[in-house]
């Protein structure tokens, strides 16, 4: 800035344009520079003081504003930081679990093919519960009965089955038979293929092909794993039965699996044992073969079997 200019301003003898210049200058500038001279006189001095208080006004508000600008910025970051703080907190939504139910009447068997291409089949008076479709794991409860499994392999979705009594199997790939006993109360499982394990509360089981475990679903034990005879156990697919020393209440339900009917006790009839190996026999001629061994009677009213 030239020092005549400023001279003139001080003063009072620039004219407007020249008084714009000058304190256009003075306003970028944070601190006025030495211009080598006093005011010439009080007047002037206040003039200069005045010049000297605006400018610093004028400074002080740019810094607020730069202040508050900067505040508000990190304001607003921080806000951003929280909401994906919590965003990322929060739970992601669940997909709602479609149950499907299937129920197999006594006398009768069913085959289902679930959507990963697991076979399922059914023996008489069984029920069960399964997802469809899967979610991340795939999903299937027992509800009472008998069920065969051929799981199809898929190490990313674990295969698991819920039985009675509240016990778990975990699967990945493999056939297995799962049977529900009423006397005793017992629940059955062979391992045809594969590996599986059976878990209840804190104990857990690993079987491996031709071994079987026995849960008790009264007293909720598990037991070790025994030998078991596999072929025995799939027999009920193709409408044979095997009995090896079998309690006969339980020879009468598994027939009422087999063949849709009822057995009524009207006797005592204790802890007879039974042993047979039925080949699509005829119920008529299984009640026969049972007559022959034991000293029980039947009479058959419809679906109802009365034993004497």
């Amino acid at each position: 800035m030239d020092h005549q200019l400023l001279e003139k301003y001080f003063q009072g003898k620039c004219n407007d344009q020249e008084k714009a210049e000058v304190e256009t200058w003075l306003a970028r500038e944070e601190n006025l520079p030495d211009t080598g001279m006093a005011p010439p006189d009080e007047v002037l001095s206040q003039e200069w003081d005045l010049i000297r208080h605006r400018i610093s006004r004028s400074q002080q508000t740019i810094r607020l504003k730069k202040i508050l600008s900067v505040a508000a910025t990190v304001c607003l970051l921080f806000s951003i930081s929280i909401f994906l703080f919590y965003r990322q907190k929060a739970p992601l939504p669940v997909a709602a679990v479609n149950w499907k139910t299937m129920e197999v009447p006594n006398g009768r068997k069913a085959q289902l093919l679930l959507s990963d291409g697991s076979t399922l089949q059914l023996n008489g008076g069984t029920t069960i519960a399964y997802e469809d479709p899967f979610t991340a794991s795939r999903n299937v409860k027992v509800l009472k009965g008998e069920v065969f499994f051929d799981i199809a392999k898929d190490p990313a979705h674990p295969f698991n089955v819920y039985t009675p009594g509240d016990g778990t199997i975990q699967v990945l790939g493999t056939r297995f038979n799962v049977k529900q006993h009423t006397c005793p109360n017992t629940l059955e499982i062979t391992l045809n293929s594969g590996k599986i394990s059976f878990s209840k509360d804190q104990a857990t089981v690993y079987l491996q092909p031709g071994e079987k475990l026995i849960y008790d679903l009264t007293t909720h034990t598990v037991g070790s794993p025994l030998a078991a005879d596999t072929l025995k156990t799939a027999l009920w697919r193709g409408g044979s039965l095997a009995f090896r020393d079998t309690p006969i209440q339980q020879v009468f339900s598994e027939l009422e699996q087999q063949f849709g009917v009822t057995f009524i006790l009207n006797k005592k009839i204790g802890h007879q044992l039974f042993t047979a190996e039925l080949n699509h026999e005829s119920l008529p001629a299984i009640l026969q073969l049972i007559t022959l061994s034991s000293d029980l009677k039947f009479k058959t009213d419809g679906d109802t079997i009365h034993v004497y």
